[in-house]
């Protein structure tokens, strides 16, 4: 559920390493509950594909966090 809410609400998408020569991408944002997430995820049959997510560290917060602030 945390990771619709994050897509459906003010991100940053950045590339990630591509994976079996799959291209993929890191998708920063806020889940309602203000949680800060990092979604991998790839498109497949032209739909989002989520293959891993987790908090943000640290350093990850001071980099994206104004950013998805700006988004909004």
């Amino acid at each position: 559920d945390e990771v619709e809410e994050t897509v459906e609400r003010s991100h940053v998408i950045i590339p990630a390493k591509d994976v079996h020569n799959e291209k993929r991408w890191k998708l920063l944002g806020r889940s309602a509950a203000g949680r800060l997430l990092v979604v991998v995820f790839t498109i497949r049959n032209g739909r989002l594909r989520p293959v891993t997510a987790h908090t943000m560290n640290q350093r990850e917060r001071r980099i994206y966090a104004p950013e998805i602030e700006k988004a909004v």
